[in-house]
């Protein structure tokens, strides 16, 4: 009987509903399906000692609970039409995002203990310091200094490298350029801490999200050979497992109780939806190949253009002041990375 009465619930839902229902209903989904697959992957591992498929397949929202607002109307006179009308829109919409995301999420059930565990350590430092740290930075700098402080991610590839990882020991060339990238640094965060304009407690939140990206840089660049994932299921794992960490990070600040939906503008949404797909899929997807298939300084060189834009950006779109001394420290972190990423050993 359930492919009958399925088909025809599944007849009257259709993505306009996702247009209809507005971000609360593709909310109420990712809600859905983040919390079912957590708890039922995990029963089906832990109780059941199965892979996981089983409990990530289940963790949808059932068609029929469409029907759900309309039957509790019947039950009681409290919600208007209008209620009643948007409640279903919103759990139509739901049913349509756990429809795209569970098959996605099934897929990353495959993980063994030991994936998961590193994945839990990499998204700690990945996404968690390296995202959280720096949204938190940011509210009290400029995207400008954020730009400048992460551009200057080169340098401590460089270093990391040659300490930990057996590369090859920086030529003379290399140690100019490390000095002149923090000598940019240096002059960036002592004038703008100085003047007012950035916190030093946002400098230093920057700064360790700085530390955690290249961290887990080296960290995936090593364990890449200990796993059978393929970089797009390790970089979908990684969120998934940072997105928790940071939801519980929010709420040991009390960030929850400041939300509320009604903040969320169309720009705000959209904003969102860019960061989810270019600034994270697509991103680390990308990462995690290039770190893979190249060398490190080779994958990190897309910082050479991340300062001048965030403080070309920053003056542009936000109206962030830029004087003599922000332009030399641009200057002076750009010039050390030319420097760094140098082929040359001494």
């Amino acid at each position: 009987l359930i492919p009958f009465f399925a088909f025809c619930l599944g007849a009257g839902i259709s993505l306009s509903n996702l247009v209809k229902a507005g971000f609360p209903g593709i909310l109420l989904g990712l809600i859905c399906v983040v919390w079912s697959a957590f708890i039922c992957i995990l029963a089906d591992k832990f109780i059941l000692r199965r892979p996981g498929y089983a409990g990530a397949a289940i963790s949808s929202a059932a068609g029929n609970c469409v029907a759900t607002p309309a039957m509790v109307a019947l039950a009681t006179t409290q919600f208007s039409p209008e209620v009643v009308e948007s409640a279903t829109a919103q759990c139509a919409a739901a049913v349509i995002v756990t429809i795209i995301l569970v098959p996605i999420v099934t897929t990353l059930a495959a993980p063994t203990r030991k994936d998961l565990s590193q994945s839990f350590v990499l998204a700690f430092f990945m996404v968690f310091m390296a995202s959280g740290f720096l949204a938190k930075g940011q509210e009290s700098i400029s995207s400008g200094t954020a730009a400048m402080i992460l551009g200057a991610v080169p340098i401590w590839m460089v270093l990391g490298g040659w300490l930990f990882c057996g590369d090859p020991r920086p030529s003379l060339v290399q140690f100019f350029g490390l000095g002149t990238g923090f000598a940019g640094l240096i002059l960036l965060s002592v004038n703008q801490t100085a003047s007012g304009t950035d916190s030093g407690w946002g400098i230093l939140l920057v700064l360790c999200a700085a530390f955690g990206w290249v961290t887990g840089s080296f960290l995936s660049k090593k364990q890449a050979s200990e796993t059978q994932l393929s970089v797009i299921q390790t970089s979908g794992l990684l969120m998934f497992i940072g997105g928790l960490q940071s939801l519980v990070g929010a709420a040991v600040l009390g960030e929850f109780s400041t939300f509320s939906m009604d903040s969320v503008t169309p720009l705000s949404a959209g904003a969102l939806l860019y960061l989810v797909i270019f600034g994270a899929i697509i991103a680390y997807t990308c990462y995690f190949w290039l770190l893979l298939h190249t060398r490190t300084v080779v994958a990190i060189s897309y910082e050479y253009v991340n300062p001048v834009i965030g403080v070309f950006l920053g003056w542009l779109l936000a109206g962030e002041q830029v004087d003599g001394v922000i332009v030399t420290a641009c200057c002076l972190t750009v010039l050390s990375v030319f420097f760094i990423v140098s082929r040359k050993h001494g």
